[in-house]
C-alpha cells in the first residue's frame, strides 16, 4: 500500500506591511509560476510612482497580503464561531482566491480596462470602417476579474498543478469555487462563466465583498498604498478583523460586525476617498498616465507579443489569449521605446516627453454640484459626458482663436467620481451589526440575526452626499495662444452649465488686473470692475467665506447679462507649462495689524513681486 505524502509546512515571506506571512505549500507552488510572477512587473498604482517616488509597489506583494489577511479572516471565524464548521478545503480556497484576484490586471493597473481597451478598439473600428473592411478585433466589454479567473485556470493545466490540488483535498468543483470567490457576484461573471454559487455566502464577502467593500483586497492595499505614499489611514484592520462576525442578515449569512465598529468603518471608507483624493486621482499622475495610455494606443498596431499556437497578438487583444497575458507587463514600454519601426515614433515622442516631465499643461477643474442641478447632457449612466464638454470646450476655443482651429484632440476632459465605492449610495446601508449581547447568549448552533445602523444613529457630522463629482481639464499644446483659449473656454463652459453657489475663490492678481477682480457675496459672486465704489462700501464683508477646497467648488455669474462671464469657481493653473505646479490663489483673509507690523518694510516695486499664497490639493 502506497504511504499517505507527509504535509509540508508554510513558507515565510517578509512583508513590509505584515511581518512574515506564511503561505501554504499549495499556495507557494502557484507563486513560483511565469502567470504569477508576471505580477511583479505591474506597478500597483499605475503612473502614481511618477508623482509619490517611493509608490512603486507592485500586485506581487499586494497579492500575497490579500492572501494573508483572507486566512486570517476565514481561520479567525472558524475559530470564534465553531458552529459554522468551516472546512479545510473553504480555508484553502479563501487563501488560493485572495491570492490571485490580482492575476488579471494589465499595464498601468486600472487604465488598462478603462481607458486604454475602448480608445484602442474604437480606434481600430474607426480605421476599418473607412476603409470598408470589417472588424478584425474584439468590441466585447472586458474587466480584470474576467482575465483573472481565465489566467487561474491557464495557470493550473499549462503547469500540471491539478495533482497539486488533489494533493491538498481540491478538486475541479473547488477551482471552480476559488473563480466565483475572485469574481465575489454573479454579475460579475464572464459571460462563458456558469456562476453555480458553490460556496456558503458569508465566504463571498471575504474577498471581493460586491455588496459593501469590506473585504481583505481592501484591507491590504488601503495598508500598503498608504504606507508606501508616506501617508495615514483612520481605521484599524486588526480590531475590525477580531470583531467580524458570521450572522443573518435578511435571511443571507452574510460577515457583519459589532455596533461599536460603525465609526471605525465610516473611516474606511473615509480612507478609501482620502487615497483618491490625494494620491489616485492626483492630477499630474494623471496628466502622466494619460499620455502612457495614449502611446499605448499609438503602438497597438505595430505592437505583438507571442500567443497561443505561435500566434502574435496585438496588446488590445492580448485579453482574450491567457498565453499572450502572460507576456504584458509595465515592461511593453521599454519594448515601445527600444523599437526600431517608424511607426512607433509618436508613442516614442510621447513616452519621452513623461521622462522629460513635459506633461500636458493643465487648464482646470471644479468640482460640481449634485448631480440633480446639472443643466449639461449626461450619458445613458448619468455621467459627466466628457466627449460632449470636450466637443463643446474645442468650439468655444475655436470662435475665440483668430486665423487657428484645433480639433477635440487638443483637449484632455477628464471626469473624476470620488466616492466611498458603492457610486453615490452610503455602503454603510449594506452592513450588517450584531450587538455584544446578541452575540455573547448566541444559542447553541444558530446565528445572531444583524441590523443596520443609521447614519444619524453613529453621528452628526457624517457626510450627506457620498460622491463627488469633478471635472479636470488638460490642453495639449503648448502654445501659450492656445492654452489662454482653452483657459478661457473652460471659464465660459462653467459659467454657463454650473449653478453658482454663491462661494468664489479669490482672485489672482495677475490674471484680472486688467477686467477688475472676483467679489463674492450672499447673493452670489459678481464681477466687479476696478474702482468700484460698492465694492469699497462693502468691504472684507463682502468676500467669499468657506474652506478653500469649497471655494473652488462653484462658477461665477456676471454682475449683468452684457458682462465677459466672470472666471469659474475652478483650480486654474497659472504659470508655466509644466504640470507640476500647483493652483495659486492670493489669501482670502485682510492682513492683521498684528502681522503687518512684524512684516519687513517692502519698496513699492519689491512688493508687488511678492508670490501669492499657494493652495495645493497635492501632498502636505
Amino acid at each position: 500500500m502506497e504511504q499517505a505524502r507527509p504535509r509540508r509546512k508554510p513558507k515565510l515571506f517578509n512583508d513590509a506591511v505584515h511581518g512574515h506571512i506564511p503561505l501554504e505549500p499549495l499556495c507557494v507552488e502557484i507563486v513560483d509560476t511565469p502567470e504569477f510572477q508576471r505580477l511583479r512587473d505591474l506597478k500597483q498604482l499605475g503612473g502614481c510612482y511618477l508623482v509619490f517616488p517611493t509608490a512603486s509597489h507592485n500586485r506581487f506583494e499586494h497579492s500575497l497580503g490579500v492572501c494573508y489577511l483572507s486566512g486570517r479572516m476565514i481561520d479567525h471565524l472558524a475559530d470564534s464561531q465553531p458552529e459554522l464548521k468551516i472546512t479545510d478545503e473553504e480555508r484553502l480556497c479563501v487563501r488560493i482566491a485572495g491570492l490571485c484576484h490580482d492575476l488579471g490586471h494589465g499595464p498601468l493597473s486600472h487604465a488598462f480596462e478603462s481607458t486604454f481597451l475602448p480608445a484602442a478598439r474604437a480606434r481600430r473600428a474607426a480605421r476599418e470602417a473607412a476603409a470598408g473592411v470589417g472588424s478584425s478585433g474584439s468590441a466585447a466589454a472586458w474587466k480584470h476579474e474576467w482575465a483573472s479567473v481565465r489566467m487561474l485556470e491557464h495557470l493550473v493545466r499549462k503547469n500540471g498543478l491539478l495533482a497539486s490540488f488533489r494533493e491538498n483535498g481540491l478538486t475541479e468543483r473547488s477551482l471552480h469555487l476559488i473563480q466565483e470567490l475572485i469574481l465575489g457576484d454573479e454579475e460579475e461573471a464572464p459571460p462563458e462563466f456558469e456562476f453555480k454559487s458553490l460556496g456558503r455566502r458569508f465566504l463571498y464577502d471575504i474577498v471581493a465583498n460586491k455588496a459593501n467593500g469590506i473585504d481583505t483586497d481592501k484591507g491590504d492595499y488601503f495598508m500598503r498604498d498608504a504606507q508606501m505614499l508616506g501617508m495615514r489611514v483612520g481605521y484599524d484592520w486588526g480590531r475590525m478583523l477580531k470583531l467580524a462576525r458570521v450572522a443573518d442578515f435578511e435571511g443571507a449569512q452574510r460577515i457583519c460586525f459589532q455596533e461599536k465598529e460603525a465609526w471605525q468603518l465610516y473611516e474606511l471608507f473615509h480612507s478609501r476617498y482620502t487615497l483618491h483624493k490625494r494620491a489616485y486621482q492626483h492630477r499630474v499622475g494623471k496628466a502622466a498616465e494619460t499620455m502612457l495610455v495614449e502611446a499605448l494606443v499609438l503602438a497597438d498596431d505595430f505592437l505583438t507579443l507571442p500567443g497561443a499556437g505561435g500566434t502574435r497578438c496585438r496588446v488590445s487583444d492580448c485579453v482574450e489569449d491567457m498565453e499572450a497575458y502572460t507576456h504584458l507587463s509595465d515592461s511593453v514600454f521599454a519594448l515601445i521605446e527600444t523599437s526600431d519601426k517608424p511607426e512607433m515614433r509618436p508613442a516614442q515622442e510621447l513616452i519621452g516627453r513623461v521622462k522629460r516631465r513635459q506633461l500636458y499643461p493643465f487648464v482646470g477643474q471644479i468640482v460640481l454640484p449634485p448631480p440633480k442641478t446639472w443643466l449639461f447632457d449626461v450619458t445613458p449612466r448619468g455621467r459627466v459626458d466628457a466627449v460632449k464638454v470636450a466637443s463643446e470646450l474645442v468650439a468655444f476655443m475655436n470662435a475665440t482663436l483668430e486665423g487657428q482651429s484645433v480639433s477635440t484632440d487638443a483637449i484632455v476632459v477628464d471626469a473624476l467620481r470620488l466616492n466611498y465605492g458603492q457610486g453615490a449610495s452610503n455602503p454603510m446601508e449594506n452592513v450588517g451589526f450584531i450587538s455584544r449581547k446578541d452575540e455573547s447568549s448566541e444559542v447553541a448552533g444558530a446565528l445572531p440575526v444583524a441590523f443596520r445602523i443609521a447614519k444619524d444613529h453613529v453621528s452628526a457630522l457624517l457626510p450627506n452626499h457620498f460622491e463627488e463629482n469633478t471635472l479636470r481639464v488638460f490642453c495639449k499644446d503648448d502654445a501659450p495662444k492656445v492654452r489662454a483659449a482653452a483657459l478661457a473656454a473652460f471659464q465660459r463652459w462653467c459659467a454657463r452649465y454650473v449653478p453658482s453657489t454663491g462661494r468664489s475663490p479669490p482672485a489672482s492678481s495677475s490674471a484680472h488686473a486688467d477686467s477688475g477682480r472676483l467679489e463674492g457675496t450672499s447673493a452670489g459672486c459678481r464681477s466687479v470692475p476696478p474702482g468700484d465704489p460698492a465694492a469699497a462700501a462693502a468691504g472684507p464683508a463682502a468676500k467669499c467665506t468657506g474652506s478653500p477646497e469649497r471655494r473652488m467648488s462653484a462658477p461665477c455669474t456676471p454682475a449683468n447679462p452684457g458682462s465677459a462671464p466672470a472666471t469659474a469657481h475652478a483650480s486654474i493653473h497659472r504659470g508655466n507649462s509644466s504640470c507640476r505646479m500647483s493652483p495659486i490663489f492670493e489669501d482670502s483673509e485682510p492682513e492683521s495689524p498684528a502681522r503687518a507690523s512684524k512684516r519687513p518694510r517692502e519698496g513699492k516695486d519689491e512688493s508687488a513681486r511678492r508670490r501669492p499664497a499657494m493652495f495645493s490639493f497635492s501632498q502636505a
